[in-house]
């Protein structure tokens, strides 16, 4: 067990790396098709008929879709603007990943899931990409571990606190993807 401001320093170094990496020429990389259908699918002037003619026909869960129709009437089209909020989510998906770790294993392993999840390939560059799986890992992470602290932790007082969190997280992740959807489904 490390000392606490040690735990803290290290997590905090690899977080800040991690977001470094994340958010290092976030926009200088040309959209994806994927990024550029989403972005097609947002022309439509209001929240209706977006729903409608854009989330519906598409078939995937809407949450990513509504998000990105919402950040880009206050932050504009540009690349780094509409993948700004999914890097930012990932680091917090660290974080919990992180959190989830350390209260399972300790903090050696919360410290080597940080740092995986922060600075391997696969989840680097899905953090850099307006597309759901960033959303999904953050979600389905805060689900994890607002489930586990209704299950092991003495909240009394407190406890519809982290009932209402489990809920709103879980039903997010549902509203992400469909893997998102199984993986909380299995965990309720």
């Amino acid at each position: 067990m490390l000392r606490k401001s040690r735990y803290y320093f290290l997590l905090g170094f690899i977080l800040i790396a991690g977001a470094v990496l994340r958010f290092y020429n976030l926009g200088s990389v040309s959209l994806t098709a994927d990024e550029l259908s989403a972005l097609d699918r947002l022309r439509f002037p209001s929240f209706g008929e977006m729903l409608e003619h854009g989330v519906k026909p598409d078939g995937h869960p809407a949450l990513a879709q509504v998000l990105l129709w919402g950040w880009t009437k206050v932050f504009g089209l540009s690349a780094f603007s509409i993948r700004f909020p999914f890097a930012l989510f990932s680091i917090l998906g660290v974080w919990f990943a992180a959190a989830i770790a350390r209260r399972w294993f300790g903090d050696a392993c919360a410290l080597m899931t940080a740092a995986i999840l922060a600075f391997c390939e696969f989840p680097l560059m899905y953090s850099q990409l307006a597309r759901p799986y960033a959303l999904g890992l953050f979600f389905c992470m805060a689900a994890v571990f607002f489930w586990n602290r209704i299950l092991f932790d003495d909240a009394r007082g407190r406890r519809w606190h982290i009932l209402l969190a489990y809920a709103l997280t879980t039903a997010a992740a549902m509203y992400t993807h469909y893997f998102s959807f199984l993986f909380v489904l299995l965990v309720g």
